[in-house]
């Protein structure tokens, strides 16, 4: 008989560290994360590549919506950034004049603490950063620390992946970080072909969804089980808030299963999921809680 045995590993706020800010990390934030940066302004946090491999990186520029198929962001404080370069005098935001088959790279550097609650930022699933992304002309692959974690798979990578709000690019980021400071690359690609277009920018929002902005306190916690332990090919979660996300992930932080509560109780089938170690963790709005779970 299968067996999923359970650990409870409950984590808690002002333990080891706290999680950097979300509403940082969206691309053209202002200083207050209350709009975005003027059109020409440096970003705050990202800087761009235009060479042929990654390197030498200067500031990234905000460049507002200035095409008319562009997504244009909900979250106030998101908006579209580009290497800085000048197509028309006077305009040091324009993005359409580059060459086709142009790489161009976005680094994000994030400082992150060596543990959280007791779980080591190293152990996958510890730390969950998820991005909404959406690039003129296509998001090609991500990097975290030098590591893939995201490769456009189409045989032209060109191709419009993360243009409109139809072809949005989510990728849940939660394995490969390490105690300091941490380096994510995205890597855009301009149109490919003879007629490909020449526009390239980036615009990338947290999903705050799928992202650890905080973690739970004591009385957010108390009612919160997961149970039977051992359990066979069944697990009941209790106690959620209405509205939480959860999600099993494997050691290579990649979700195995996702769903999300519509009441205080959920059971999750784990039939088909292969014998080894995995975490179960839930978001809600204000915190989060994870599971470290064997199944045999």
């Amino acid at each position: 008989m299968k067996k999923l045995i359970i650990v409870l590993t409950v984590v808690f706020q002002n333990v080891f560290g706290q999680f950097p800010n979300a509403a940082d990390l969206n691309t053209a934030t202002n200083m207050s994360n209350t709009g975005t940066l003027s059109i020409g302004s440096n970003d705050l946090h990202w800087q761009a590549s235009i060479s042929g491999s990654e390197g030498p990186y200067v500031p990234a520029v905000s460049c507002g919506v200035v095409y008319y198929m562009w997504y244009v962001p909900t979250t106030i404080n998101a908006g579209w950034i580009s290497y800085p370069h000048t197509c028309t005098t006077g305009d040091p935001a324009e993005h359409y004049c580059l060459s086709k088959d142009m790489d161009i790279y976005y680094k994000l550097n994030l400082n992150l603490p060596a543990a959280i609650g007791g779980s080591a930022i190293s152990t996958p699933g510890t730390y969950c950063l998820a991005f909404d992304l959406y690039a003129d002309n296509s998001v090609a692959d991500i990097e975290v620390n030098g590591v893939n974690k995201f490769l456009n798979t189409n045989s032209n990578q060109g191709y419009f992946l993360g243009y409109v709000p139809g072809a949005r690019v989510t990728v849940p980021l939660c394995s490969g970080w390490k105690a300091g400071n941490n380096t994510i690359i995205i890597h855009l690609v301009s149109g490919k072909g003879t007629n490909g277009p020449t526009w390239e920018a980036l615009l990338a929002e947290v999903n705050v969804n799928l992202t650890t902005t905080a973690i739970g306190t004591s009385s957010s916690l108390q009612n919160l089980k997961l149970y039977p332990n051992p359990s066979d090919d069944l697990i009941k979660i209790t106690g959620i808030l209405i509205g939480s996300n959860i999600e099993i992930v494997n050691l290579m932080g990649e979700r195995i299963i996702v769903a999300k509560a519509v009441s205080d109780t959920l059971e999750l089938s784990t039939a088909e999921i292969p014998c080894g170690v995995y975490y179960t963790r839930i978001f809600w709005n204000g915190g989060s809680a994870v599971w470290k779970w064997i199944r045999d």
